[in-house]
């Protein structure tokens, strides 16, 4: 993760959950996080862990829905 967090342009406020549609802003490799060395389970195929604020959320990049949240990993 870089070391200080910057929102992607358009970013609005919101709680993230499984189901809900993330803003393809957030896909892009900036925000990937990389799952080995937060021991986080490896992502299935075509889906990428990528960082909200203080949250890891696990996204499908073809439709852009969330599969998983895990909340306050970064503090």
């Amino acid at each position: 993760a870089p070391a200080r967090y910057h929102h992607p342009r358009g970013y609005y406020v919101s709680s993230w959950h499984v189901g809900h549609r993330l803003p393809p802003a957030y896909w892009g490799p900036t925000y990937r996080v990389d799952y080995h060395y937060y021991r986080l389970p490896p992502p299935p195929r075509g889906h990428h862990w990528v960082r909200i604020d203080n949250d890891v959320v696990l996204v499908a990049l073809a439709s852009g829905l969330i599969a998983s949240v895990l909340y306050d990993l970064f503090y």
